[in-house]
């Protein structure tokens, strides 16, 4: 939380916001945020096995360190193309981290 004069600029849950937050502060408060993942399988089937493994993790920290609470974490996966081989690869490299 960034705390100027007597502006708040909380983050976190609105329970912790409004335990810390006193009522004669002004409070600039952010909106709910939600992201969406898009993976094209076709710039992925051009991935060598490292790559894809690379990519995996990096799905994993921004979905899951959070537990799929913070702004990066996506709540919704679409997939761009119609080739399962490389969903069902990205799917178990995933679940092997």
């Amino acid at each position: 939380m960034a705390i100027c004069h007597n502006l708040a600029r909380p983050w976190g849950s609105r329970i912790r916001i409004n335990i810390i937050i006193s009522p004669s502060r002004i409070v600039e408060k952010f909106s709910n945020r939600y992201s969406i993942s898009l993976i094209n399988i076709k710039e992925i089937s051009k991935l060598s096995e490292l790559e894809m493994e690379n990519l995996a993790m990096k799905f994993f920290n921004d979905a899951y360190l959070m537990d799929q609470q913070g702004c990066s974490s996506p709540q919704a996966i679409v997939w761009i193309g119609k080739n399962s081989l490389y969903k069902k690869k990205f799917w178990n490299i995933l679940s092997s981290i």
